[in-house]
């Protein structure tokens, strides 16, 4: 659980680092998971659970692309873990009878439990890896780190961070605002069953 300036975890979990490569690997993933919610979710946050992801898939982005970067002895490649184990788990979720899009009405809390799964974690992270392709890594970096400095200490929906990314990328001839429109509609507002309509 991570709270700000602090991240427990339950004993159990401790003994994973004992284990397989995978187990390693799992671990460290959950760690700089955690670590990451003290900028997606502590120091930013969702307005409301319909961008939950906000907080989730980035965190998970995060911490796969540090592990890829840090690349401790003794773990899978990251990237591999995702690629390989967790994708399948969001492909199954997304064509079930309780897909939903990445981002979703919710109308109240418990409403909210149901959608803390596969698509919110996974599928949402695999976005964000197409948006980080899409604008490459410096218009990326340079827009989280605008939206971090011009949204601290606040609420914000999809919106703002979308926003975020479009004022970089029409400094870009390369690309357009309406890629970015593309890429939402297409992988944000609609469920693999809407998408297949």
């Amino acid at each position: 659980m991570e709270t700000p300036g602090a991240v427990t975890f339950c004993d159990s979990f401790i003994k994973e680092f004992e284990g397989s490569k995978k187990q390693k690997t799992r671990c460290f993933v959950l760690i700089l998971h955690e670590l990451a919610h003290q900028w997606f979710g502590n120091l930013v946050t969702m307005k409301w659970w319909d961008d939950l992801w906000l907080n989730e898939g980035f965190a998970d982005f995060a911490s796969f692309t540090a592990l890829e970067v840090i690349n401790p002895p003794g773990i899978e490649r990251p990237m591999n873990l995702l690629l390989n184990d967790k994708i399948n788990y969001a492909y199954t979720s997304d064509l079930s009878m309780k897909t939903h899009p990445i981002r979703c009405q919710v109308s109240d809390t418990d409403e909210a439990d149901e959608i803390f799964d596969d698509i919110t974690y996974t599928k949402s992270v695999c976005s964000i890896i197409q948006l980080f392709n899409l604008v490459g890594k410096e218009i990326f970096c340079s827009a989280i780190k605008n939206y971090f400095e011009r949204y601290s200490w606040k609420n914000v929906t999809y919106r703002e961070f979308l926003g975020t990314f479009k004022e970089f990328i029409s400094q870009k001839a390369n690309l357009s605002i309406e890629d970015i429109d593309n890429w939402e509609k297409d992988w944000f507002n609609q469920s693999a069953s809407q998408m297949s309509k």
